[in-house]
């Protein structure tokens, strides 16, 4: 599973693929846009410590299936 990360604030660009908000409250200026792979965005300025790198340790450490839909 490819997962990337990016600052909510960094223009997107075509290789993010689908850009999903990890943060609270969509960033002011911030347009919402559609691609074709999960990129985690964020508005803290800390790159190493935020709610997108702990999701991402999340979803890599493999407790996270999107693909199993059963409750």
């Amino acid at each position: 599973m490819d997962i990337r990360l990016n600052r909510a604030y960094e223009a997107p660009v075509r290789s993010d693929g689908p850009r999903e908000l990890v943060d609270r409250i969509w960033p002011r200026g911030v347009a919402r846009e559609e691609h074709d792979r999960i990129t985690l965005v964020f508005a803290e300025k800390d790159t190493e410590h935020n709610n997108a790198v702990a999701l991402k340790e999340f979803i890599l450490a493999g407790h996270f299936d999107p693909f199993n839909r059963e409750k």
